[in-house]
């Protein structure tokens, strides 16, 4: 158009292609500042072997958790007390992986971890657990994940590094220091107050002996069994040394030839045999996991429970 304003055929183009230039380039550019997805925690693999049922699985830390929690505490515990054995449970398993520094397992070189609670954790399959909750699985299931869900990645540690969040049933007449059982001092592991376990079945207990089943148990000749003297207590009553006959035994190790509940014990002898009568169940060191449903019960949430049975930790994230 001749004397009028035009444009022309290529600058239409040119103004149309920056028009769309415009509107898609906030797009782009927030997409790229998006944050990078994270590699979530549940992708760090494990490899377990289940020496309870003879299978090698393939599974990964937080689903491992769950089988760990729901075979270590009863799943109708308050969920801040199982929140707490999450965080105790995932503690251990971080300080015993190979990806974190710890050995592995020890007896099966191409294993992270195994179902032995004398070397890793107790840990159980979904199979074992519909078997042993039946109608309630579902239920149970749920509570258990969830723990292990809302406390992801969460571990303790001392000065850096991963605790060794040993725990244990009932502890009866409080908890008690490591020292006491592996004859090391541990500053995390000290004697606590309880009191919150009072609930739990295997609070108290009785064990009746022959001579011959003590004899027996002790590897002793039966005619030197006489007397039988408790000869150290704790300053909570846990026996740290008796003696039997002219043999002298450290607490822990008896009362585990013997298979008594604890070392918080009485013993009175008869011409029958020998009657212990027992208070609490498991070494006593660590978290009680009945005192730790009681705290829960009494409104303690996770941290205060932890806090509590493991003196001087600080929490932190899986890095």
């Amino acid at each position: 158009m001749e004397g009028g304003f035009g444009v022309r055929p290529t600058n239409a183009l040119i103004i149309f292609l920056f028009c769309i230039l415009l509107v898609l380039t906030p797009v782009v550019i927030i997409r790229k500042c998006q944050r990078p997805r994270e590699t979530p925690l549940s992708l760090i693999p494990i490899t377990l072997l289940s020496r309870h049922e003879g299978k090698i699985y393939h599974t990964d830390l937080e689903r491992y958790l769950v089988g760990v929690v729901a075979a270590e505490m009863p799943a109708n515990f308050a969920l801040s007390a199982l929140k707490a054995q999450a965080i105790a449970a995932r503690t251990i398993a971080v300080g015993r992986l190979k990806r974190f520094g710890g050995r592995g397992c020890q007896h099966y070189a191409w294993a992270d971890l195994c179902d032995d609670p004398s070397e890793n954790q107790a840990w159980q399959s979904i199979d074992d657990l519909k078997s042993k909750w039946g109608s309630s699985f579902q239920n149970y299931y749920e509570r258990v994940n969830q723990a292990v869900r809302e406390t992801a990645g969460i571990i303790m540690t001392y000065h850096n590094r991963p605790i060794d969040a040993v725990f244990h049933s009932t502890c009866g007449v409080g908890t008690a220091d490591a020292v006491e059982v592996w004859q090391h001092s541990t500053p995390y592991l000290r004697s606590v107050d309880c009191g919150y376990d009072q609930q739990s079945p295997r609070y108290s207990s009785q064990v009746e002996l022959s001579w011959t089943q003590l004899a027996v148990s002790l590897h002793l000749p039966l005619t030197s069994l006489n007397p039988i003297r408790i000869r150290q207590r704790s300053n909570r009553g846990r026996v740290l040394q008796i003696s039997v006959g002219k043999y002298l035994f450290r607490g822990e190790h008896f009362r585990r030839a013997l298979t008594l509940n604890s070392t918080c014990f009485t013993c009175t002898a008869s011409k029958k045999g020998v009657i212990f009568k027992v208070t609490g169940y498991g070494h006593g060191v660590g978290m009680c996991q009945y005192g730790a449903n009681g705290m829960a019960k009494m409104g303690c949430n996770y941290q205060q429970i932890l806090c509590h049975y493991y003196q001087g930790i600080h929490f932190c994230m899986i890095k």
